[in-house]
């Protein structure tokens, strides 16, 4: 009876438990799944189909007003007021989004959510030519930022201040303010800003003619820009960049930059960007012996600029016309350039920007300071409560500790007096049955080892009859050619014998090379594998390596954020090094390309190795793996076939997963399982 009562006890107490588990890892709705699910797509969608991004957007913003979350329906007014303020500048949608907005009740919002509004405000008036109000918006984001811990906020608001600077050719203070952006973009690891906020910071070292500094930021904005799928960034970044060079006078490195921008908005039908191309591109010509080219180009601009109806692209584009018409002999164009040039100017009165800039600087620095010794306060009192949290949880966790202790020990009591001849006598039994189990799966193991064994066993057979003979038997007759064509005083193709004769011989020294290099991966153990491996340290050493491969064949590698493993350096770099080599050899393509992704679910990293080659028909997809299986003859391709089966050992001694997906012409995926880490460390977040 006493052995029930703890049982019961026992079931009571991890039904509780249980419920209260449940209850913590409760899932959210699945309208809150759908909200979440529509607003990132809108966001993935935006730099492909614009028309579906904003449907996605706007069903997002349907579902945020049936949950009645008012948090939720500003982030999808802010996006959709984002899409119509940056991709096709439509000012008076991206006006209607802003009044839906400003008619959320303020007091249904957080801090952060009503700083976010003065930030679209700010935006808002900053791309309608308004400065004043802009600066206005900006300051009272940061008051509702006081006391908060917000540096995404924060990080914006910099920037903005940064770029009204800027436009006042205060590029000292501007550059501060970028920098201060760039620490607060760090420090939630968001890309995308960091990628505008080194660009406008490069920009500004050129405006004091630091080229040098000028080109250095550049260049590390287009290396976030080419992981993102943004083009919009992606062409500000490469219409910059390619400013510095010229300004610097690499010309040529400039148009190759200014050009990659005028095609890539013309692929997304970018008019603004394409603009400013065409204007880039006239300026660089002035430096080039084309003068015909200057004023097409110039022409071009000035035509979608008055389509567009942009003030700064026409004030940008009538002070090019107006000096490309003094050089050019023609004053009564240049005169009727410089009058549009002057009204345009005229009406953009900058001078209130400058009051206002210099009587609030001081206040922001003020605030800026109270802001930080707030943020340190703020940081100090989340810890505080992080430690309190974790105390409560461990005086819990003991309480259940000793409860659990105890009821084992009554359980254990319970059953220590009872039956004990029988537990003997099962034991001896159990010992017995479990040594004969042992030594039967100890057998089985074996058994499939020599199976293994035996097959590799014949393979290297082969190896040793066929592919190693083949090489050095031709070896053998060419250089008996040779001897004999001395003895005859013959000397007439000696060359070309002595060559087939090396090309045999390198043939050998690569086939020994690769039964080596697969004999070290099939005798490696799994000691040394636990260790971290970060796999885009392993990425670079693999790019490094094979760097004279790419640039012979003008193949491209595009990467992507990898994770942590835990695996073999050494084996690693074997396994990445074969996939993406295989990529730019098996090519016929005149820019062979190499793609990696990276997915994942619970239990393992899913990478993606692509490519554009040949291709690989259907049957072959498994017999690829096997060791000295060669799809093309030495003539076409060159190797050994053991490049896919040593990726396999490597990755099946990693509990891993190795397969493909290919369409002959089209290209090859290879598919790369990892299993997790218990505690996974990403290599970066967006």
């Amino acid at each position: 009876m006493k052995l029930n009562n703890n049982i019961t006890l026992i079931l009571l107490f991890g039904t509780i438990l249980s419920s209260l588990n449940a209850f913590a890892n409760s899932t959210s709705t699945t309208d809150s799944l759908n909200y979440t699910k529509a607003y990132n797509s809108a966001h993935k969608q935006i730099s492909i189909d614009f028309d579906l991004a904003v449907k996605l957007a706007n069903k997002s913003l349907t579902i945020s007003e049936e949950l009645n979350d008012n948090g939720q329906k500003l982030k999808s007014l802010e996006l959709l007021f984002n899409f119509y303020c940056n991709s096709p500048r439509d000012f008076k949608m991206a006006l209607k989004y802003l009044n839906q907005i400003k008619l959320i009740p303020l007091n249904s919002l957080t801090q952060k959510e009503k700083a976010s509004i003065h930030s679209v405000e700010a935006t808002f008036y900053m791309n309608t030519q308004n400065p004043s109000a802009a600066i206005t918006a900006i300051y009272k984001q940061l008051e509702e930022l006081r006391g908060i811990h917000a540096p995404l906020g924060m990080a914006r608001a910099n920037m903005k201040l940064g770029k009204l600077e800027s436009s006042q050719d205060n590029h000292k203070e501007a550059i501060d303010y970028f920098k201060s952006a760039i620490q607060y973009f760090q420090e939630v690891n968001r890309t995308t800003g960091l990628a505008i906020a080194y660009d406008a910071l490069g920009v500004s070292y050129g405006k004091l003619k630091d080229y040098q500094q000028n080109i250095y930021y550049d260049s590390l904005a287009l290396s976030i820009a080419d992981t993102l799928q943004v083009p919009f960034i992606k062409m500000t970044v490469l219409l910059n960049y390619g400013k510095a060079y010229k300004l610097n006078g690499q010309i040529d490195r400039s148009l190759s930059l200014t050009n990659k921008a005028l095609n890539l908005a013309k692929k997304v039908n970018n008019q603004r960007h394409l603009a400013k191309a065409y204007n880039q591109l006239g300026s660089i010509y002035e430096l080039r012996p084309e003068p015909h080219k200057v004023k097409y180009f110039y022409n071009k601009a000035n035509e979608i600029a008055e389509a567009l109806q942009d003030k700064k692209l026409l004030l940008s584009s009538y002070d090019h016309l107006h000096k490309a018409s003094i050089k050019q002999g023609n004053h009564k164009e240049a005169y009727s350039y410089f009058q549009k040039y002057t009204q345009i100017k005229d009406s953009l009165n900058n001078n209130k920007i400058k009051q206002q800039l210099s009587s609030q600087k001081l206040k922001y620095l003020s605030n800026k300071k109270q802001y930080e010794y707030l943020h340190l306060l703020s940081k100090e009192n989340e810890n505080a409560t992080t430690i309190k949290k974790q105390k409560t949880k461990s005086q819990a966790m003991f309480i259940i500790t000793f409860l659990l202790v105890i009821l084992a020990i009554l359980l254990y009591n319970s059953y220590k007096s009872k039956n004990l001849y029988n537990k003997r006598l099962e034991a001896e039994v159990k010992a017995r049955t479990g040594d004969l189990k042992i030594a039967n799966n100890e057998l089985q193991i074996t058994n499939e080892k020599l199976k293994q064994s035996n097959l590799e066993l014949e393979r290297f057979a082969y190896i040793a009859s066929h592919d190693l003979k083949s090489p050095l038997r031709n070896i053998v007759s060419f250089l008996g050619l040779c001897n004999k064509r001395l003895k005859e005083k013959k000397y007439e193709k000696i060359e070309e014998y002595i060559t087939f004769a090396t090309d045999n011989a390198k043939q050998m020294y690569t086939l020994v090379q690769d039964v080596l290099e697969y004999s070290k991966v099939n005798n490696q153990s799994m000691t040394g594998w636990e260790k971290e491996v970060d796999l885009n340290e392993i990425l670079a050493n693999v790019i490094y390596n094979i760097d004279s491969d790419i640039r012979q064949k003008n193949a491209e590698v595009q990467t992507c954020p990898l994770p942590v493993v835990k695996g073999s350096k050494v084996h690693l770099l074997q396994l990445f090094q074969n996939l993406i080599s295989n990529g730019i050899k098996y090519n016929a393509n005149e820019l062979p390309k190499v793609q990696l992704s990276h997915e994942e679910n619970m239990d393992e990293h899913i990478i993606r190795v692509e490519d554009n080659g040949i291709g690989i028909e259907t049957q072959y997809h498994e017999k690829v793996f096997d060791m000295f299986k060669r799809l093309h003859t030495q003539s076409n391709y060159s190797g050994t076939g053991l490049g896919l089966s040593i990726c396999k050992k490597v990755i099946q001694d990693m509990k891993g997963r190795i397969w493909l997906e290919s369409e002959p012409g089209i290209g090859t995926t290879f598919f790369v399982s990892i299993p997790k880490m218990p505690v996974q460390v990403m290599a970066d977040q967006n």
